[in-house]
């Protein structure tokens, strides 16, 4: 029986490459030809807010590619996840089957928590704020989250394959987790709280929009891991 196991692990990994090469040619097909996307998304987050407000011109595709990178990113942080609870819970490899239902698993919970934070502060958004910062703060949002795709690539690969490089690897994604957070909620305070009076809600924005979410996501993650 182990070793029916063990060789299913080289077909694992082969179904992990493919998946992997597809994203490394996604990736490098975007970078080399949409250059001005890739240019755009990086300033929609270094920009001042008062520059945001100043559209850049449409790209060929745009909506397209950053659908394709999105679906990237949940793709490369399921695998990640899975690599995590791996070695924290020392679960063993059993069959492809089993691989492909945590992986599916993993990257529905990971869709779940990313519709909810786009609908949910687009809905916020409407309610009580200008449609233009509604607007930047989508271009913000699915910016982070389409270059989430290209920078968790190497990460990701390097924990999958070698695990030896865990630590290092896992310390680097959550580093850029934590940066993402910092310049989101930096993000958030300028385009919708600038006031000083509205310190109070923007505490209690972070609190039922960004740090519920990921608790309750955690927990799901936690519950379908140890089922």
């Amino acid at each position: 029986m182990t070793s029916e196991i063990l060789s299913e692990w080289p077909i694992a990994q082969n179904i992990l490459f493919i998946l992997f090469a597809f994203c490394f040619f996604t990736s490098m097909v975007f970078i080399g030809n949409s250059r001005r996307l890739f240019i755009s998304m990086l300033y929609c987050l270094f920009r001042k807010q008062k520059q945001q407000t100043v559209s850049s011109q449409a790209v060929n595709n745009e909506f397209l590619i950053k659908l394709v990178l999105c679906l990237q990113t949940i793709l490369l942080l399921s695998i990640l996840i899975y690599c995590i609870f791996s070695h924290i819970g020392n679960l063993p490899f059993e069959t492809v089957i089993f691989l492909v239902h945590r992986l599916g698993g993993t990257a529905l919970i990971c869709l779940v928590f990313i519709l909810y934070k786009f609908l949910t502060n687009f809905g916020v958004g409407l309610v009580f704020f200008q449609r233009e910062s509604v607007q930047s703060w989508n271009n913000l949002f699915l910016s982070i989250v389409s270059l989430s795709g290209i920078v968790l690539f190497i990460p990701v690969v390097l924990i999958f394959y070698f695990p030896n490089t865990y630590y290092p690897c896992a310390y680097l994604s959550l580093l850029y987790f934590l940066f993402t957070w910092i310049l989101m909620s930096y993000k958030i305070f300028k385009i919708f709280f600038q006031q000083k009076s509205a310190l109070l809600y923007f505490i209690l924005y972070l609190c039922t929009q960004e740090l519920l979410p990921v608790f309750f996501t955690y927990k799901a993650l936690v519950y379908f891991y140890r089922m």
